[in-house]
């Protein structure tokens, strides 16, 4: 995952990383709360793709449980999808 962060932490720090998703039937269904312990695997000069300020961070999440697992993956299919163009 690449966050821009204002203060990055140090490459190969600890951290806990923590977001929302869109829960399933969408924006009026309750988010869906991730919290993963992560490593830093990377800081970069620049801000991460599609941010103005702070640093690029790349973290390596440590543990995913089976549940965070099967929502980050639909989230990420669907946006997947949202970006193919149409056939």
């Amino acid at each position: 995952m690449l966050l821009s962060l204002s203060e990055p932490p140090a490459e190969g720090a600890e951290v806990r990383v923590e977001f929302e998703l869109e829960e399933r039937g969408g924006a009026a269904a309750p988010s869906f709360l991730v919290k993963v312990p992560a490593v830093v695997a990377r800081v970069l000069e620049s801000p991460a793709p599609g941010e103005t300020e702070g640093q690029g961070v790349a973290v390596q999440f440590r543990h995913v449980d089976r549940k965070q697992r099967e929502r980050l993956t639909e989230f990420v299919d669907k946006t997947l999808a949202a970006l193919a163009p149409d056939e």
